[in-house]
């Protein structure tokens, strides 16, 4: 205090930001008045406006107007400020006359006493969230809410931003790690509009409430993609629907809806999660569910525990009790990408009547890759034993060429065929063939033992590493018995892997052992390579394979005399057809790859139908491919990748119910006295009888009409399907001869029974059983007029009838029986369809003996003759597969 004013009493007082002195009443007073400021009153002036400005800014920013026109932010097409309350009701209408447009908004609102907003007994933030949803429909856009503030009193302010205002979006989560990961959707459409709402509630005035709205611009309607009340009221009283059908009646309830399939599922999962998630971990989750069903609609199979892989397997009790004993073919697969788990689900599938019916299902995955080879197969093991002696009839496998399933299934059923699948073989070999890389290591004289006409000098000049050789032969190739002394030399003929594909330069031959000897090539353009196989001969190899994976004994050669071959006159005509193809074509590689992979005699029995004398029903796995293709499009589909317990849960209560139904149609159990629709292999039985029953000047007409309509990348198939089915022409005349009419009915084909040998259909009113046959083999008897389905029953001796049996019977498939099956000619097989007379040849007399004619007598003696000095007494020997075929006969006339 300066001496003058202190000499008069007054109290002068120093500005802190400059060096002005005077009186405290000259300094500027506090907007409060309650005393003042410590600046004078220039200084004063000058910082509120810089706080102006500064404050002028960080509202711009915070309300997105930076770079607005003054008029377009500060003057909104509606303004409404007053402190006189304004009814809720009129605020609304207010608002809605200019929906959409920029506003601004400070007014108290008089509330109803029933108005939500009004019950102080309710959370607040639910009180305001009534008003927020009013204004959203009034005006158009939608606020979200960002904060609250609890005054010191009974008051609170909710603060609200408009969802579509630029730059207050909360920042999306990138995959930065994966690109690939990333969403392949568009953002939602921002505006700088600067939207903000804040409501005041009160509770010592719950009849008022203050709204504050501020909108600078204009911009489009914010739109709800979410479901409405009603809709998850309505998936919540309905949520034992699939969400298919589910989303199929919420479209036709509300057309108006934005929701999403893929919604309607999250909010069905969310409605069921008390019934399917039991754990938080999914796996432990699907484990507790499987032990919840077990005994009921589950029967849980025991694995033991394989280090490095984790697995879950359990059974369908009632078809497994209700199909098991009847089922004669299964087969496997599995499928991927159906779980958030990551793990492989495969299914057991039977085959009945034409149709798949589900038996069994193994959960597997690896967990650290400590896994130990053959850990899946014998996971699998463990899950197949468990159905072998509920399924007692096996006589037919199928898998694709994975060999763990391969093992697995040869190890349980060691006593069935195993079908390597027809499509995915023919995808190996056409995918195999288009890769230019050298083949696995082959030894030409392993294939020379099995057949005397393959060269055993004669092999690629490249193969590949040890490595990539253990790959390409998954299976494996059997060191035959009493050939390990050639193991060295095998390793001797490993070569390195290198850039070229030429043969050897020459062969060292050292008495038996030849040893190609490979130096180091020079350099080569890539055009130089030899191709591994080159393009115009991938399609012949393919459909020289289709015919060998088809040709069976029991199916006679499209010639005059229907010859039929034995399984092992097929096997050595197909290697012999595959060989000299490729020697003349000088596919080395390429027939290296063929033996080892496909011919070679442990291979060939995994995929040509000729291994076995029974023929298979199915032929590929298309009956399981066709299971999981269902499931995941009809069950799945309304799911992104669900968790593990779900996808149990959607099987025990979705398909579960599904194969029960399907299994009563089977066996007739369902619309008893009403019409019953044809088995699918029975329609296409029926499509080929009728064609086959119309007399041949009408068949070519309508077959010259077809082809000249038809593609022609298919008419050649066509033709062929033709020509294989041209001998059911004759056996359907004789047949309806028989039946007395030319057009059988339903009832008909209905009751066609289907075998694995001859006759491979059953034909009510044509084949009886054979009265001296133990077998109750079925014939073709001399009848005069049709027989009636009680008088098939009482000739079956005791065996169950059509009603009680199943459609697909094989009682009467005997593997005894039927392994000479091919071996013979079609008369020793079966009698020919209509066959009433003594085949040519055979003299009957009047004593009921038969006699051979005096050709006949000749031309077998001559026969005999030739086979013991040309073959028996040769001084030179005979070919090992010569040989077999030679004891195969001597046995059966042995035996006769």
């Amino acid at each position: 205090m300066s001496s003058a004013g202190a000499a008069i009493g007054v109290n002068i007082v120093k500005c802190t930001n400059c060096s002005y002195e005077g009186p405290q009443d000259s300094f500027p007073q506090k907007r409060r008045g309650n005393g003042y400021v410590k600046t004078c009153t220039s200084c004063t002036q000058k910082q509120d406006g810089y706080n102006a400005v500064s404050s002028a800014k960080r509202k711009a920013k915070r309300h997105g107007t930076e770079g607005m026109e003054p008029d377009q932010a500060e003057k909104p097409c509606f303004e409404l400020c007053c402190r006189e309350p304004v009814p809720w009701a009129t605020l609304m209408s207010k608002l809605e006359a200019v929906k959409m447009q920029a506003c601004k908004v400070d007014v108290f609102v008089d509330l109803d006493p029933g108005h939500p907003t009004a019950n102080t007994r309710k959370e607040r933030r639910r009180r305001a969230a009534v008003l927020v949803a009013d204004i959203r429909k009034a005006t158009g856009f939608s606020f979200n809410c960002h904060e609250k503030t609890e005054n010191s009193g009974a008051a609170s302010v909710f603060e609200y931003f408009c969802s579509q205002w630029d730059g207050r979006q909360t920042k999306p989560k990138v995959h930065t790690d994966d690109p690939d990961a990333r969403r392949d959707r568009e953002y939602m459409m921002r505006f700088p509009c600067g939207g903000c709402l804040r409501i005041t509630i009160d509770d010592n005035i719950p009849l008022w409430a203050r709204v504050r709205i501020v909108h600078h611009a204009a911009h489009i309607p914010w739109v709800d993609i979410g479901p409405s009340d009603e809709i998850k009221a309505f998936i919540n009283d309905n949520k034992r629907l699939n969400p298919s059908k589910l989303w199929k009646e919420i479209r036709h309830r509300w057309p108006e809806t934005e929701m999403t399939a893929m919604q309607v599922s999250n909010h069905w999962s969310k409605a069921n999660e008390g019934v399917w998630k039991l754990d938080e971990d999914q796996v432990k989750s699907a484990q507790l569910l499987v032990e919840q069903a077990a005994g009921k609609e589950v029967e849980i199979v025991a694995l033991h525990a394989e280090p490095g892989m984790l697995a879950i397997a359990f059974a369908l009790k009632e078809p497994l009790e209700e199909w098991g004993e009847e089922t004669a073919e299964i087969a496997f697969d599995g499928t991927f990408n159906t779980n958030s788990a990551q793990y492989e689900i495969s299914g057991l599938i039977a085959e009945g009547n034409g149709q798949g019916i589900p038996l069994g299902f193994i959960y597997t995955t690896g967990t650290d890759g400590t896994a130990k080879t053959g850990a899946k197969m014998r996971l699998l093991i463990d899950f197949l034993r468990f159905f072998r002696h509920r399924c007692p009839k096996i006589k037919f496998t199928l898998t694709d060429k994975e060999r763990a399933e391969i093992d697995a299934f040869r190890e349980v059923w060691p006593e069935a065929k195993h079908q390597c699948c027809y499509w995915h073989a023919i995808r190996y070999l056409e995918t195999r063939l288009s890769e230019n890389k050298p083949p696995g290591l082959y030894n030409p004289r392993d294939a020379w033992r099995e057949f005397d006409f393959i060269d055993p000098t004669w092999a690629p000049g490249v193969v590949a590493n040890e490595e990539d050789a253990r790959n390409e032969m998954e299976s494996g190739s059997v060191m035959p018995k009493g050939q390990e002394d050639e193991k060295e030399e095998l390793e001797s003929m490993k070569q390195a892997v290198t850039a070229t594909c030429w043969p050897p330069a020459f062969v060292l031959i050292n008495g038996d052992r030849r040893i190609p000897v490979w130096p180091n090539p020079p350099a080569v353009r890539k055009a130089d390579l030899l191709i591994f196989c080159p393009h115009e001969h991938r399609k012949p190899i393919v459909e020289k394979f289709r015919r060998h994976f088809c040709h069976h004994s029991l199916i006679p050669l499209n010639d005059a005399d229907s010859t039929c071959l034995s399984a092992e006159e097929i096997y050595e005509a197909a290697v012999y057809d595959m060989y000299q193809y490729c020697r003349q074509n000088n596919l080395a590689q390429v027939w290296a790859y063929i033996w080892n992979c496909w011919y070679a005699p442990e291979k060939w029995k995994l995929w040509a139908r000729s291994a076995s004398p029974l023929i298979s029903r199915m032929r590929t796995t298309m009956m399981v491919e066709g299971f999981w293709r269902l499931f995941k499009h009809d069950v799945l589909g309304s799911f992104s990748r669900p968790r593990l317990d779900l996808v149990t849960y959607l099987i025990i209560t979705e398909v579960l119910p599904s194969v029960k139904r399907k299994i009563d149609h089977i066996l007739g159990r369902r619309r008893i006295g009403r019409p019953h629709a044809l088995a699918p292999w029975s329609k296409e039985a029926k499509s080929i009888w009728m064609d086959k029953s119309q007399p041949d000047s009408i068949r070519r007409l309508k077959k010259e009409k077809k082809l000249l309509s038809a593609n022609p990348k298919t008419a050649g198939a066509k033709k062929r399907r033709e020509q294989q089915l041209e001998w059911l022409r004759e056996e359907a005349e004789q047949a309806n001869a028989k039946l007395g009419t030319d057009r059988p009915g339903l009832g008909f084909f209905k009751k066609l029974h289907r075998f694995h040998t001859r006759p491979f259909y059953r034909i009510p009113g044509i084949h009886v059983v054979d009265p001296t046959s133990t077998k109750g083999r079925y014939y073709m008897g001399p009848i005069q007029k049709p027989i009636t389905d009680d008088q098939i029953s009482e000739t079956e001796s005791g065996a169950p009838s059509d009603s009680d049996a199943a459609p697909d019977s094989d009682d009467d498939d005997d593997p005894e029986d039927t392994a000479s099956a091919g071996k013979h000619s079609t008369e020793q097989q079966s009698p020919s369809l209509g066959q009433e007379a003594l085949p040519a040849g055979i003299i009957e007399d009047g004593a009921g003996r038969v006699h051979f004619s005096p050709a006949e007598q000749d031309h077998h003696l001559g026969n005999f003759n030739f086979i013991t000095e040309t073959y028996i007494r040769n001084p030179r020997g005979l070919s090992p597969g010569l040989k077999r075929r030679l004891d195969g006969v001597l046995a059966e006339v042995n035996q006769l």
